[in-house]
């Protein structure tokens, strides 16, 4: 069976998708690490708002460029890129290229409402993540893009998010505000007028007695784009479930998070995107690995008293590798002991993650 890194082949995109606490960014970082080492140009990609790619790969700052270069060993063939995402620029150049005209992008930008809410609502944050994701691929300057996914329960639903920011722009939601500029405002100061008016409270403080006006300039402008919103997640969604694209699940050898990481898999089967393996983070090494058949007893005694206190652990590994089948990859990784710089150690975790020593 071919391993994991080398499937990677087949992919332009990889998803990383698991829980928090397992070491998702670290294990994304190896896995660009690794690939470059394969002569692959690579951009690791995370949209964790804790942005510990950047302790991952030792470098002074994300933000300072649209994509950052990691120093890596003088005999890698390939570039290792790595990026975060700024949400607010990244949907202020979308409203950008979607309105009509400069002047009606402007109006949006510039609104007291836009500016406060823009990034607040509900599914903006996982939008914006992926369109810097599709911006980048579209670019055509990586061969792989690897894409660390936020430590939700579940990353479907980030992936899916998107789709509750179109339905917030429903055409009947904007129908119901500009249908006409008179009868909304009517409508408007109406709802305002009732008990409803508490629920602006706070909206009113911010925006002053312009209030009124800057809510409903805001829904019209918002209305300019919302094709090109539905458009774009659509675009998104397509690739998400294209060939091109792969997910990896990362897990820990932990109970809990392994039978996690087994609801996962069904959902991403359900879902229809592609699996393409697991990796089990800081996992007990076999008895095989550790060779306690040609050790003194004293140490195989001691190995079997560490792997009793792990059995329901080992079972719940037993049954997401039954799950998976002969036919999905998957990988354990070892604890790393020791302080080591964090290049090094995502070094050592590429190799084992390879399964080679030569990575």
């Amino acid at each position: 069976m071919e391993s994991l890194i080398s499937s990677i082949d087949k992919y332009k995109v990889l998803v990383c998708a698991g829980t928090g606490g397992v070491g998702k960014t670290s294990i994304s970082a190896a896995i660009g690490f690794a690939a470059a080492k394969r002569g692959k140009r690579v951009l690791v990609l995370t949209v964790d708002p804790a942005k510990r790619l950047k302790t991952a790969l030792g470098l002074e700052s994300l933000e300072k460029e649209e994509y950052v270069s990691v120093d890596l060993p003088e005999d890698t063939k390939g570039k290792l890129f790595a990026a975060t995402v700024n949400a607010k620029q990244v949907f202020d150049r979308f409203v950008t290229e979607a309105s009509s005209d400069s002047e009606s992008a402007e109006i949006l930008l510039n609104n007291m409402l836009y500016k406060k809410l823009s990034m607040g609502l509900q599914g903006s944050q996982e939008f914006t993540s992926l369109e810097k994701f599709y911006i980048a691929y579209n670019s055509g300057d990586f061969d792989l893009i690897i894409v660390d996914t936020p430590p939700s329960q579940h990353a479907v639903d980030f992936l899916e998010a998107p789709e509750r920011l179109n339905k917030l722009f429903d055409e009947s939601i904007l129908k119901w505000f500009i249908s006409e500029k008179e009868s909304g405002f009517k409508m408007l100061n109406k709802v305002l007028r009732s008990g409803t008016r508490k629920a602006f409270g706070v909206l009113e403080r911010l925006t002053g007695s312009e209030f009124v006006e800057e809510i409903f300039n805001f829904f019209v402008s918002m209305k300019g784009i919302r094709s090109a919103l539905v458009e774009r997640n659509h675009q998104i969604n397509k690739l998400l479930h294209s060939s091109e694209v792969g997910f990896l699940l990362v897990t820990a050898y932990e109970e809990a998070k392994l039978n996690q990481a087994i609801d996962f898999y069904h959902r991403l089967q359900k879902n229809g995107f592609n699996f393409v393996g697991s990796i089990i983070n800081r996992s007990l090494p076999s008895a095989e690995r550790m060779g306690v058949s040609e050790s003194p007893s004293e140490k195989r005694d001691y190995y079997h008293k560490i792997a009793d206190h792990y059995k329901k652990e080992e079972a719940a590994y037993s049954k997401l590798e039954d799950l998976l089948g002969e036919n999905k990859l998957h990988a354990r990784l070892f604890e790393v002991v020791g302080e080591q710089e964090p290049l090094r150690l995502i070094q050592e975790m590429s190799r084992q993650i390879a399964g080679r020593a030569d990575v």
